[in-house]
C-alpha cells in the first residue's frame, strides 16, 4: 500500500497486537510510526496497522488527545477516505487499524509520471475534494494534505489517509518539528505564520498538490525547509503554465485561486472547488472532443475554395504524390473521385475536339 523506506527491505514478522491482530509485514517506517500489513482476527481479512513510536506513551496528555481524535475518525465514513476500523494501545504502543488499500500513494505516482495530464489531475483532485468535504462536515481539518497521504487504488479510486494525525502529533513537543518539515512544501500561509487553521487551509494544501501534479514540482522550492515556509507565508506563486505550457489557462487560474494567501480569497469550501473543477472538466472534454473530431474528420470546404484549389498549378503534383490535400487539409475521397471524373471528361472532350479539327 505504501512504499517501504529507502534502503530498508520489508520486515516479515509474526507478532500479535491488540485483540489478536497478526502483524505480517512492515510496509513503511518513519520517525513517528510504522505501518504494517496485518490480518483481522477470525476473518483472515487484511488490514493496515499504524503502530506509533513508544515515546508517545510517556506523554500522559497524548493518550487523551489520541482517544478523542480516533473516536471521531471511526465515525467518519466516506468512499474517498481510508476507513479507520479500530484503535487502541498495546503495552507502550498506540495503534490504529485501517482498511487495507491496494494501490500506490500519489507522491510515488508523481515521482514516476509527472507532469500528469490535466484531466487525470482534476479527476484525482475532485475525489480528494469529496473526501475533504466529508471531513469538514464533521468539523475536522485534515492538516496534512500532500501526495503521500493520497492513495490511488487499483480500481481508480482516490482515498485520503491520516486525517488530522499531523495536527495530533504536532501538538506533542516530541514530533512537532518533524511533522512540520514533512509537509512544508504544502504548508498554508496561516500555518507558516503561526495563525489558526481553517478548512480553507486544506484547500491551499490541495492547491499545492494539484500544482505538483501538473508541473512535477512544488509551487515554491528552496534549499532549506524554513526558507520554503517563508515563501509560502509571503510570496505569490507563479502560474503552473510557467513550468508546463500544456496546462490550460482556465485550470491554471483554479490552481492559483486555491493558492491565495488570504483564506477568504480561496474557494469557500471543498465542494466549491469540486464544482469549479467539474465545470473545467466539462469544457475541457468538449473542446478536446471537438479538436479530435476536427483532426480526424475531413473539414467541410467551401465549394469555390475547393474549385480554386483544384485549378491551382500545384494540384497536379498533389495528385501524383498524394495524400489528397489542399493547403495541408485532407480532401474527402468523394471530392477526389469527382475531380478525377471531371478531369477525364474534360480531357476526353479536348481530345475529341482536337481529332475532329485534324480530320477537317
Amino acid at each position: 500500500m505504501i512504499s517501504t523506506a529507502a534502503g530498508e527491505p520489508p520486515a516479515h514478522i509474526m507478532e500479535r497486537i491488540g485483540p489478536g491482530y497478526r502483524l505480517i509485514e512492515e510496509i513503511s517506517r518513519g520517525s513517528t510510526a510504522s505501518i504494517y500489513r496485518a490480518i483481522l482476527p477470525k476473518k483472515n481479512q487484511p488490514v493496515a496497522i499504524k503502530l506509533f513510536n513508544p515515546r508517545y506513551h510517556k506523554e500522559p496528555r497524548f493518550a487523551i488527545r489520541f482517544r478523542e481524535h480516533l473516536r471521531r475518525l471511526v465515525e467518519l465514513t466516506n468512499d474517498n477516505l481510508v476507513a479507520v476500523l479500530d484503535y487502541g494501545i498495546d503495552g507502550e504502543r498506540y495503534y490504529i487499524v485501517m482498511e487495507w488499500v491496494e494501490g500506490i500513494d500519489l507522491g510515488s505516482y508523481i515521482s514516476e509520471y509527472a507532469p500528469l495530464p490535466p484531466n487525470l489531475s482534476t479527476f484525482i483532485t475532485r475525489q480528494v475534494c469529496t473526501g475533504l468535504d466529508a471531513i469538514h462536515r464533521h468539523d475536522l481539518i485534515h492538516q496534512g494534505i500532500k501526495p503521500r497521504n493520497i492513495l490511488l487504488t487499483a480500481q481508480g479510486q482516490v482515498k485520503l489517509t491520516d486525517v488530522g494525525l499531523s495536527g495530533l502529533l504536532s501538538e506533542s513537543g516530541l514530533s512537532k518539528t518533524h511533522v512540520m518539515q514533512a509537509g512544508m512544501g504544502y504548508i498554508p500561509p496561516e500555518q507558516a505564520r503561526g495563525q489558526k487553521l481553517t478548512t480553507q487551509s486544506d484547500i491551499y494544501s490541495l492547491g499545492a498538490t494539484l500544482f505538483e501534479m501538473l508541473t512535477g514540482r512544488l509551487p515554491f522550492e528552496a534549499k532549506d525547509a524554513w526558507s520554503m515556509v517563508r515563501m509560502h507565508a509571503r510570496e505569490t506563486p507563479s502560474s503552473p503554465r510557467q513550468y508546463n505550457q500544456q496546462v490550460p489557462e482556465e485550470l491554471a487560474k483554479l490552481v492559483l485561486r486555491a493558492l491565495q494567501k488570504d483564506p477568504v480569497s480561496r474557494f469557500a469550501s471543498a465542494t466549491e472547488m469540486n464544482n469549479a473543477l467539474t465545470a473545467f472538466e466539462t469544457n475541457y472534454a468538449t473542446n478536446s472532443a471537438e479538436s479530435n473530431h476536427s483532426d480526424q474528420q475531413p473539414a467541410t470546404l467551401d465549394f469555390i475554395a475547393l474549385l480554386k484549389g483544384l485549378l491551382a498549378p500545384s494540384m497536379a503534383k498533389n495528385l501524383l504524390l498524394g495524400p489528397w490535400q489542399i493547403a495541408g487539409r485532407r480532401l474527402p475521397f468523394g471530392a477526389v473521385l469527382a475531380f478525377l471524373a471531371a478531369l477525364a471528361f474534360v480531357l476526353g472532350f479536348a481530345l475529341l475536339y482536337a481529332s475532329v479539327n485534324l480530320l477537317r
